[in-house]
């Protein structure tokens, strides 16, 4: 049975480790609870996916320069996946998305999750951050799962962008909704030091205050990523099965991209691209059409997330379409 590791300490041996070193020092997803016992704690979670490091950097910076805080403040910390850390990947081929996993199922990483719901709700936290960081260039931005006036206001503290996300299912902010305010921040790609540092920033703020303080969200603007863009099953990434994707797109995150473009181009062995909204259904020729073995966008589209990286395409997805929401 898979069980997470329960410490209460952050101790300086695994403060020192990056994350690919972590799996020396933790055997597996931990939780450090930091509680204190007049205090409900904020809960931070970091590595759900090994690759994105910036929630663990984030952590490391908090704890080393501002040790009084950190002694004093009630505070939950998720250590995710440590064995895809150490790889450097998202996960490893063997083990589900471990951002996939909080709505139950029968593998051994959904009952660990059911196990981290029970005990993080028992202590009753005030607020969840779910710290991530995006493959290619965006925006930083807040993911969102409702518009109560508290998740906006703690949204804004972060970005001013935020993302209705209704899909995919199984998200630790999903999960975590049903009992405290929840989002999960998207920080950048890992590699750019403004993505921990803001990060960490957000989660000193929130130490400081002790509790959640609503405040203006006017300024917010937020999308529903209503239409998921993916390639269709049975592709690798090691293999000509893969389309190959415009590597120009990445620069349009947020952006508007217009009726026309170039989204992959295909050869005899290639498999195409599928797109499906909320409910799941099959909306690929809504939105694309194919000319001369090129896949294009039949109409202007708003994306999100876009990544050029095979294998992160085929765990996750290529990106999302979003529209505006007015609030």
């Amino acid at each position: 049975m898979m069980r997470f590791d329960l410490r209460h300490e952050l101790s300086p041996d695994v403060l020192e480790c990056a994350a690919p070193q972590l799996a020396n020092v933790l055997s597996g997803p931990t939780l450090f609870d930091l509680g204190k016992p007049d205090k409900d704690p904020l809960f931070v979670s970091v590595l759900l996916h090994g690759n994105e490091t910036s929630g663990w950097e984030a952590v490391r910076k908090l704890f080393l320069r501002h040790p009084e805080l950190t002694a004093s403040s009630s505070v939950l910390i998720l250590v995710g996946n440590v064995l895809s850390a150490q790889k450097g990947v998202r996960k490893l081929d063997s083990q589900p998305d471990y951002n996939r996993v909080w709505n139950g199922g029968t593998t051994p990483e959904h009952k660990l999750a059911q196990d981290v719901i029970a005990y993080v709700g028992s202590k009753r936290p005030w607020c969840a951050i779910d710290v991530h960081n995006n493959s290619g260039p965006n925006p930083h931005y807040s993911v969102i799962t409702d518009l109560s006036s508290a998740t906006r206001s703690l949204a804004s503290s972060f970005s001013s962008l935020a993302i209705l996300a209704k899909q995919p299912p199984g998200t630790l902010t999903q999960a975590f909704s049903g009992f405290c305010t929840s989002i999960a921040i998207e920080a950048g790609i890992p590699t750019d030091p403004d993505s921990s540092e803001r990060a960490s920033e957000l989660i000193r703020q929130l130490l400081s205050e002790g509790k959640l303080v609503e405040k203006s969200s006017e300024s917010l603007e937020i999308f529903d990523n209503f239409i998921r863009v993916t390639v269709e099953p049975g592709a690798t990434s090691k293999d000509r099965t893969f389309p190959k994707l415009n590597p120009e797109l990445d620069t349009f995150n947020f952006k508007c991209l217009p009726a026309g473009s170039l989204v992959c181009s295909l050869n005899d062995h290639s498999l195409g691209i599928r797109a499906n909204n909320v409910e799941l259904q099959d909306v690929t020729d809504h939105y694309f059409v194919i000319e001369n073995s090129e896949v294009r966008l039949r109409r202007d589209v708003i994306m999100s997330m876009y990544t050029r990286d095979p294998l992160i395409a085929i765990q996750d997805c290529i990106c999302y379409f979003l529209k505006s929401i007015k609030t």
